[in-house]
């Protein structure tokens, strides 16, 4: 009996790691933020012909933002690191998380905060090289 109750104890350690890795957040690297939708409109085209996986969120209050992502949060820093050290995005952009966001308005009909936790994407080696997804 023992001997079983080890080997259970034993089966849950061992997939405590991988449950954990399955629930870790996505996050996001913001690049911007904008006091209208028009004007959010327009950064997130900009931003969008030259990156991938670029999106837009409601902050509230008037305030729109545009972020990258979703990322696990890894690979956000490492987006970060290196789009700031080639001057594509702005030196003060910074890593958010998904609930620092309202209802996405960028690309036109995506929700990527809704539901279970979002996809985390792999970050890009350049911010030249758009994904086939986008």
């Amino acid at each position: 009996m023992a001997r079983i109750l080890l080997g259970f104890i034993f089966a849950v350690f061992m997939a405590l790691p991988a449950a954990r890795a399955q629930e870790e957040p996505v996050v996001w690297v913001q690049v911007e933020a904008q006091p209208s939708l028009n004007a959010a409109q327009d950064a997130a085209r900009r931003y969008a012909a030259t990156l991938a996986d670029v999106n837009g969120f409601a902050l509230g209050r008037g305030w729109y933002a545009i972020a990258l992502g979703p990322y696990r949060r890894e690979e956000a820093e490492r987006v970060l690191q290196v789009y700031r050290a080639e001057g594509v995005i702005a030196r003060d952009s910074y890593i958010a998380e998904s609930s620092d966001y309202q209802q996405q308005f960028w690309p036109i009909g995506a929700n990527l905060l809704e539901g279970p936790a979002a996809p985390a994407i792999a970050a890009p080696d350049s911010p030249r090289q758009k994904s086939a997804v986008s």
